[in-house]
């Protein structure tokens, strides 16, 4: 009982939350509706929602992408990625505004790092509660205006190919088979350079990029 009043003098607040077999699920409010969200520090976003027929963040700015997007230790996502900036969300007292991904290929309902480490946690397992506090870390709100138009993956194949883009640029289509890239071959001693040179680009037209379908 000292610790708690300790937090609460400390600027913490008890949130609505549930802690189950060593995972913590919290419960905000976004665009005045509740959602419950798993606590995931490794997933690298703020908040990722299935997609569902019935949300509708119509009215803000959003990226939208297509393609593999996300890898995890078994298999890559293939899909619909929208991701919607300068959502209102609600955390106890606490409103901010953030960016949300609505996915198509992701099942699973998770508040991400970006969103845990802007704030400070005390997490009671015994007593079922969570605590937080604000501290000085921004939560991310916008997209980032140098969002990348294409990205590079390498498959099985050992191949380098398209592997995701923004909606609306075709200049590049998914799966192609990059073959060179700023007039260099890719072989197999500098498939991987390549890789990361491209996946840290915004813009491939800089890159005079040849495919094997064009």
């Amino acid at each position: 009982e000292n610790e708690k009043s300790q937090i609460i003098d400390a600027g913490y607040q008890k949130i609505k939350s549930k802690c189950k077999s060593n995972k913590v699920y919290v419960y905000l409010h976004i665009n005045n509706k509740e959602y419950e969200f798993k606590l995931d520090s490794g997933f690298l976003g703020t908040f990722v929602i299935p997609f569902d027929q019935k949300i509708n963040f119509e009215g803000f700015d959003s990226l939208s992408y297509e393609g593999s997007l996300f890898n995890t230790a078994t298999s890559s996502t293939d899909g619909e990625e929208n991701f919607y900036e300068n959502i209102p969300v609600t955390l106890g007292d606490i409103k901010l505004n953030s960016t949300i991904l609505v996915s198509k290929t992701i099942k699973n309902q998770n508040a991400g790092i970006n969103f845990i480490k802007c704030f400070d946690w005390v997490i009671d397992y015994e007593e079922n509660s969570v605590y937080v506090k604000k501290n000085n870390i921004d939560l991310k709100s916008k997209n980032n205006e140098s969002a990348f138009h294409y990205r590079s993956k390498i498959n099985k194949e050992n191949e380098l190919v398209v592997s995701a883009k923004q909606k609306g640029f075709s200049e590049f289509p998914l799966n192609a088979k990059i073959i060179s890239v700023a007039n260099e071959s890719v072989t197999e001693g500098n498939i991987c350079e390549m890789n990361e040179l491209l996946n840290k680009t915004q813009k491939w037209s800089d890159l005079n990029i040849v495919t094997a379908n064009r």
